[in-house]
C-alpha cells in the first residue's frame, strides 16, 4: 500500500511538490484510518453475520485493523489520530474485558 505514496515522496523531495507531498500524507493517514477501522469492526460481528459479509467478499482482521490504527496515532497529530486513540482505547478497554468475560462462560 505504501510503496507508491513512497515513489511519490522521493520523486517530489526536490522541493517542487510539497502540498502535493502533504497531501498525500494526509490521504495516507485518512485511508490507514477508515481501513483499520472497517478491518477492526468487521472482525467483532458475531459469525452467523460474519458469513454474509464473507459471501460478499469482506474479511476482517482484527490484527491488521489495531495495527492501521496505531500507526494512525503515531504519524499525526491531527482529530483522526484523536479518533484513532479514542477507538483503540475503547477496544482495550471496554470491549476486549467485555468478549473474554463472555468466552470464560460459553
Amino acid at each position: 500500500m505504501t510503496e507508491w505514496f513512497n515513489d511519490i515522496m522521493t520523486h517530489c523531495s526536490g522541493g517542487g511538490c510539497h502540498s502535493t507531498v502533504n497531501e498525500l500524507k494526509r490521504l495516507k493517514v485518512i485511508s490507514l484510518f477508515g481501513y483499520g477501522l472497517f478491518h477492526l469492526v468487521l472482525s467483532l460481528i458475531p459469525p452467523s453475520l460474519l458469513k454474509i459479509f464473507n459471501m460478499l467478499g469482506f474479511e476482517g482482521n482484527r490484527y491488521i485493523g489495531l495495527s492501521s490504527l496505531k500507526i494512525v496515532c503515531k504519524v499525526n497529530m491531527d482529530f483522526r489520530s484523536l479518533l484513532a486513540s479514542v477507538v483503540l482505547l475503547s477496544y482495550n478497554l471496554v470491549l476486549r474485558p467485555a468478549f473474554s468475560r463472555e468466552q470464560q462462560y460459553i
